[in-house]
C-alpha cells in the first residue's frame, strides 16, 4: 500500500501504513493488525469524502487478502494470540532502542526504532484498554524518537537520559509532536532494520509471551523541577538497598524483591507525573508504599501499649470476629488469634497474608475470594464464548475489588454466603480472578520449575511423559499449602475451561497465554501445567505424573 495513495484527510493514518509496509514480509502479523488499526482510525477521521472512501475501501479489501492467505495463523484469528504478538514486538523494539539511548549510541536506527515501537503500541487499543506499563512506554518512545531525531537533524549534541540531570526533561507536552513523511531528512525514509523479532516458535500451540521482567517499563524519568526530590541522591534504578539499622522504627527492611517491585511502582508515579496522570500517579504511589513490609519494631510497640485484635472462638463452624482490648495472655485463655487489622487491602498482598485477611471458612488453604471467582464461572461460565479473554469494565473490577478489600476489614467482616450476591455475570467473577492473580507481590510459580520445563522434551500432543514431570511434581510438592493449592485450583479450573472449547471459543492456545500474562511465567511452564495437572484434558494414563492428583475443586 502506497504512502502516495493516501489522501490528505487520512495523514495522520500514514504512520501505521508506514510501518505495515515495512514488515509486509519480515513479519505479516503486524502488517495485519497495522493496516486494520490504520482502517478503523482511518474511519473515524474521514469516511465520507470520495478520495478516503475509496482508499479505505481498498485498505479493507488488503485485509481481507492478508486474512485469507493466514488463516491457519492464531495471531489472526484469535485476537489474544494477537495482542501478546504485538506486545511482544513493540516490546522487543522499546529494549533494543532504550539499552542503546542509555549508551549514548543514538542514530538512525535507534530513532526508527523507538518511532516504530511507539506507534506498534498504538495498535494495542485495538484489544481494549491499554496497560500502564504499555501506555507510558508508547508516550515515552515517541517523544524519544522526537528527540533524538532533532537532535541528528541539527546536528547538536545528544545527552543520554542516563546522564541527564533531574531538570533537564521538558514536560509531556513535546510527546504531542508527529514527523511528517514530506521531510527529505526524515531518517525514518531510509527503512533501517535494527532489530528484528524472531518468527515464534509454537510449543502447545503458545506463541511466546515476555515475562515480567522484560514488560516495557518506562526508563528512568525524573520528576518536574517543582516536584520534592527525595533525599537519596540515588536514582530510583538503582540497587543500593539500606542497612539494616536503617528504616522507621528500626525494624526489618524490604526484601530484595521487595525492592525491586518498590523500584517498579516508583518509576511509575514519575512517568504518570511528567504525563500528569494523576490517577496513575496515586495508585502507583500507593502500591509502592504497600510493597514495603511494617517496620515490625514499631508495630509492636503500638501492640504492647493497646493490643487490639480479632478473635475467633473454637468449635464453630462460623467466624464469630469481635473487637476486644486483650491482655498478653489473652488468646491462649479465651480463643485463638486470627488476625490484627492494619488497613491492608486484600489485593497485592503476598498469599499467605490474603489468606488469613479472606480465609476459607471451610479451612481449603486459597483466600474465598479465589474459590467464589472459580465457582462462578464453574456454574455460570464454562461454555460462555470468549470466557477469561472478554473482559469486564474497569469500573466495575474496581468495584468488585473494593468490595472484596472490605471483607478483609474486621469492621465489615461478613462472608458472602452466594456468588450471585457478588457477580452479575461469569465475565466479572473471571476478570476478579485475573486481577487478584496478577496483583500478587511474589511469583506464584517457583523459578526453578521455569526452569526444569525448558528441558522437557515431550512432543505435548499429550501429557509429559519424561522424566521432568517427576521432577516438576517433586518441586510442586514441595511448596507451601497455600501456593500449591492456588497452582491446583487455577490449572485444574482451566482444564475445565478447555474440555468447553466447542462452546466457549477457549483452547489450549488461547487460555494458555492468558495464563502466561496472569501468572507471569513461561510457554513451556503453561505447557506442562496444563497438560499434568490432572486427568482432565487428556484422560487418565498409566504411568503418568499427574501434579495435582489429590486436589478436587469443591464449591
Amino acid at each position: 500500500m502506497s504512502l502516495a495513495k493516501v489522501p490528505p484527510t487520512l495523514k495522520a493514518i500514514a504512520h501505521y501504513i508506514k510501518i505495515a509496509n515495512e514488515n509486509a514480509s519480515r513479519d505479516p502479523v503486524i502488517y495485519y493488525w497495522c493496516l486494520f488499526h490504520a482502517v478503523q482510525a482511518g474511519m473515524q477521521i474521514d469516511k465520507t469524502s470520495p478520495e478516503a472512501l475509496t482508499f479505505l475501501t481498498s485498505l479493507l479489501g488488503t485485509l481481507e487478502t492478508i486474512k485469507k492467505q493466514l488463516a491457519g495463523n492464531d495471531a489472526i484469528t484469535s485476537e489474544v494470540v494477537g495482542q501478546a504478538h504485538v506486545e511482544n514486538f513493540a516490546m522487543k523494539l522499546f529494549d533494543y532502542a532504550d539499552k542503546k539511548e542509555k549508551a549514548g549510541q543514538i542514530d538512525k536506527s535507534v530513532v526508527h526504532a523507538f518511532y516504530t515501537a511507539g506507534h506498534v503500541m498504538d495498535v494495542l487499543t485495538l484489544f481494549g484498554e491499554i496497560d500502564e506499563p504499555y501506555a507510558s512506554a508508547k508516550k515515552y518512545a515517541k517523544w524519544k524518537s522526537t528527540q533524538i531525531f532533532a537532535c541528528l537533524r541539527d546536528g547538536t549534541p545528544y545527552v543520554p537520559s542516563s546522564q541527564e540531570p533531574s531538570d533537564s526533561m521538558p514536560g509531556g507536552s513535546g510527546m504531542a509532536h508527529e514527523h511528517q513523511y514530506q521531510d527529505s531528512n526524515n531518517p525514518f525514509d531510509s527503512n533501517p532494520t535494527p532489530y528484528q523479532p524472531p518468527r515464534q516458535n509454537n510449543d502447545f500451540g503458545l506463541p511466546q509471551v515476555p515475562t515480567h521482567t522484560n514488560r516495557p517499563i518506562p526508563p528512568n524519568i525524573p520528576p518536574q523541577p517543582q516536584m520534592p526530590q527525595p533525599s537519596s541522591t540515588g536514582s530510583f534504578g538503582s540497587t543500593n538497598v539500606p542497612s539494616s539499622g536503617s528504616g522507621g522504627g528500626g525494624g526489618a527492611n524490604p526484601t530484595f524483591q521487595e525492592w525491586e517491585q518498590i523500584r517498579k511502582y516508583t518509576k511509575y508515579v514519575i512517568s504518570a507525573i511528567d504525563y500528569e496522570d494523576v490517577k496513575a500517579a496515586i495508585d502507583n504511589l500507593r502500591k509502592a508504599l504497600e510493597a514495603i513490609p511494617l517496620f515490625m519494631g514499631e508495630e509492636k510497640e503500638k501492640k504492647r501499649r493497646n493490643p487490639l485484635s480479632l478473635v475467633t472462638r473454637k468449635g464453630t463452624k462460623k467466624v464469630l470476629g469481635k473487637w476486644r482490648k486483650l491482655e498478653n495472655n489473652a488468646d491462649a485463655q479465651n480463643g485463638e488469634l486470627e488476625s490484627s487489622f492494619t488497613g491492608e487491602k486484600l489485593f497485592g498482598r503476598p498469599l499467605e497474608l490474603a489468606l488469613r485477611l479472606d480465609p476459607s471458612l471451610d479451612e481449603i488453604q486459597i483466600p474465598a475470594i479465589v474459590r467464589q471467582s472459580i465457582d462462578y464461572v464453574n456454574a455460570y461460565g464454562l461454555d460462555l464464548e470468549g470466557i477469561y479473554r472478554v473482559s469486564s469494565p474497569k469500573s466495575r473490577l474496581d468495584e468488585l475489588e473494593k468490595e472484596a478489600n472490605s471483607r478483609a476489614n474486621p469492621l465489615h467482616f461478613c462472608k458472602i454466603s452466594s456468588t450471585k450476591a457478588l457477580f452479575r455475570d461469569a465475565h466479572e467473577a473471571a476478570g476478579l480472578l485475573k486481577r487478584f492473580l496478577r496483583a500478587l507481590p511474589e511469583s506464584t510459580i517457583p523459578p526453578k520449575v521455569d526452569e526444569l520445563a525448558e528441558q522437557c522434551v515431550c512432543d505435548w500432543k499429550g501429557p509429559c511423559t519424561c522424566e521432568v514431570s517427576n521432577l516438576v511434581f517433586t518441586e510442586l510438592t514441595a511448596l507451601q499449602k497455600p501456593q500449591r493449592h492456588l497452582l491446583a485450583y487455577v490449572f485444574i479450573h482451566a482444564q475445565q475451561v478447555i474440555q468447553q472449547e466447542p462452546k466457549n471459543k477457549m483452547g489450549v492456545p488461547a487460555l494458555g497465554l492468558l495464563l502466561q500474562q496472569v501468572l507471569d511465567t513461561r510457554r513451556r511452564t503453561v505447557c506442562i501445567l496444563l497438560a499434568n495437572a490432572s486427568p482432565l484434558l487428556y484422560g487418565f494414563h498409566d504411568g503418568v505424573v499427574y501434579f495435582f492428583a489429590d486436589v478436587v475443586i469443591i464449591p
